[in-house]
């Protein structure tokens, strides 16, 4: 029979080796030369990289909400019963994420715009996966997104280069 003390015993040894197999792998991670707050895929060394951690809050917020399938396009706030149609108002068909980030005829400068930079950087992307597009190569998107004009609460902002 376990008695409450025996019980709090076992509980605070587990508690304490979890806290350091934590830290124990957390310190393996590191020493191979991997930071823990960088994304899994190489962005060192290449010109693609440049933009990666100059997005502003409201950029990633609205490229969160795109590749959620949470955004403020017509399809989701029909969902959310916000009383809109979800067609998309140029197109006439439904507007998800995929559609607006490729198919909109509205945004066809833009789009060739958005086009020509990923195969001027070499990418070749899947266009029937939005969601991919938005987590692998967000700085790219967010300049297509910016461009559109689709979300008028986004500011437009240019990263200012300091002088070394």
């Amino acid at each position: 029979m376990i008695t409450g003390a025996e019980e709090q015993t076992d509980v605070t040894e587990l508690s304490y080796s979890l806290s350091s197999l934590w830290k124990l792998a957390r310190k393996k991670f590191c020493m191979r030369g991997v930071p823990l707050n960088r994304p899994p895929y190489k962005t060192e060394g290449t010109k693609i990289a440049d933009g990666d951690d100059k997005l502003e809050k409201g950029q990633a917020a609205t490229n969160f909400q795109l590749r959620s399938g949470h955004s403020p396009l017509r399809h989701y706030l029909s969902r959310a019963k916000a009383g809109i149609s979800p067609l998309c108002p140029n197109c006439v068909i439904t507007e998800p994420t995929a559609h607006f980030l490729f198919n909109c005829k509205k945004y066809s400068k833009q789009k060739r715009k958005f086009r020509d930079r990923l195969r001027k950087e070499g990418i070749k992307v899947d266009f029937h996966n939005a969601s991919r597009l938005l987590t692998i190569f967000p700085f790219l998107a967010d300049d297509y997104i910016e461009d559109t004009n689709r979300f008028p609460n986004l500011r437009k902002c240019t990263p200012t280069i300091e002088a070394q």
